[in-house]
């Protein structure tokens, strides 16, 4: 993608007002791109030094794992369902920390993840579908580690967007997710909230900074 903006901004006219605007745009463009990238390549690196130090196989396994999807999906279009949803999981979270957790919706994930699921789950067999159950629990257990930091004005300014549950309906909703929720394959560690990293597999949890 870098190199279509780098293509399209060689074709500037900066002499021109409109392409002013548009370059300024393009170069937006590819300073975000570069960003997440580098965010990317910073998780593989992370994965591959905690695989270093790892004594369990299957988790070494994991972690290397998770490294190679990592450095695939910063430069180039994503290959696995494994790596599609690791993707999805990046932006969303990029997102997050440039909106302070404002409402993001993955919109309709369903869709776009589908060809990476037929593919590695019904026609190649290459993943198994528990697999990839699982991959899209931890992926929300990820997600629920995002915090939104407000000033100590906001609630009083607005205190009708303080969370409660106070319906039955809301209740039920929230039982039914944490009979559903993973929690004893998929562990997650808080220690330091800032370095959560990449999805695991059937092994263990996902990938945090050690300590």
């Amino acid at each position: 993608m870098r190199a279509k903006v780098a293509e399209r901004r060689s074709r500037i006219n900066l002499t021109v007002l409109e392409d002013l605007h548009g370059e300024q745009f393009l170069k937006a463009i590819d300073i975000v791109l570069a960003a997440v990238s580098e965010h990317c390549k910073r998780f593989a690196t992370l994965a591959r030094d905690m695989a270093a130090q790892e004594s369990r196989e299957l988790r070494r396994d994991e972690l290397l794992a998770i490294a190679e999807n990592c450095e695939i999906i910063a430069h180039e279009p994503p290959k696995t369902f494994w790596q599609a949803l690791q993707l999805c999981y990046f932006i969303q979270l990029i997102l997050q920390i440039e909106s302070n957790g404002h409402s993001v919706s993955f919109g309709r994930m369903d869709q776009y993840l589908y060809p990476y699921y037929r593919r590695d789950v019904e026609l190649q067999q290459s993943l198994d579908r528990e697999q990839a159950i699982e991959l899209l629990h931890c992926c929300w257990l990820k997600l629920l580690e995002v915090n939104k930091i407000r000033s100590g004005r906001i609630p009083k300014l607005l205190p009708a967007a303080r969370c409660t549950r106070t319906s039955p309906s809301a209740d039920k909703i929230w039982s039914t997710v944490n009979r559903r929720t993973p929690s004893t394959r998929c562990r997650t560690r808080s220690s330091n909230p800032a370095a959560a990293c990449a999805l695991p597999s059937r092994t263990s949890a996902c990938v945090t900074t050690p300590g």
